[in-house]
C-alpha cells in the first residue's frame, strides 16, 4: 500500500510539474517629472519693406535682425522638438507664401535656449499690391 501511494504522489507532482497554467513575474514602474516648459516671444518676425515691383523671394535667416525669437525654459540638459507650420501672409484679397526656418530641436542649456525663426517670403509668386502683408502662426515646443 506505502508503494501505491508514494507511486501516486510522485505521478501528481510530475504531471504538475508539466501542466503548468499560470506564471508570475514582477516589473519596475518609474515616472520622470520635468519641469513644464515654456515659450516666451522676444522678437516678432520683420521681413522688411519692398515695393510692388519685387520680383525676387525675401529672405531672413535664423540668424539675421529681423528673425523672429523666443525663449525657451524647462529642465536643464533636455531637448525639445520644434515645430511651425509655413502660412501665407495676407493683404486685402492679395498672398504671399511664406516659408519658416527654425531648427527641428534645440538643448535647453542651463535650463533655457534661444530659439530664432527666419522665413523665405515667396515673393516671386505673388502679385504685389501696395499695403501691410501679415500673418499669424503657431510655433509649438515640446520636449523630445
Amino acid at each position: 500500500m506505502k508503494a501505491i501511494i508514494t507511486s501516486a504522489i510522485a505521478t501528481t507532482l510530475a504531471l504538475s510539474a508539466t501542466n503548468v497554467v499560470a506564471a508570475t513575474a514582477t516589473f519596475d514602474a518609474s515616472l520622470v517629472v520635468q519641469q513644464a516648459v515654456s515659450l516666451v516671444r522676444d522678437r516678432h518676425l520683420d521681413l522688411g519693406q519692398i515695393t510692388t515691383d519685387q520680383t525676387s523671394d525675401i529672405v531672413v535667416g535664423q540668424g539675421d535682425a529681423g528673425a523672429a525669437q523666443f525663449t525657451i525654459s524647462g529642465t536643464d540638459g533636455a531637448s525639445v522638438g520644434i515645430s511651425v507650420t509655413n502660412t501665407t501672409l495676407t493683404n486685402k484679397t492679395s498672398t504671399i507664401g511664406i516659408n519658416f526656418d527654425a531648427p527641428a530641436s534645440l538643448t535647453l542649456t542651463g535650463g533655457a535656449a534661444t530659439l530664432n525663426i527666419g522665413a523665405t517670403a515667396l515673393v516671386s509668386a505673388a502679385t504685389l499690391e501696395d499695403g501691410t502683408y501679415s500673418a499669424t502662426t503657431n510655433v509649438d515646443v515640446i520636449y523630445n
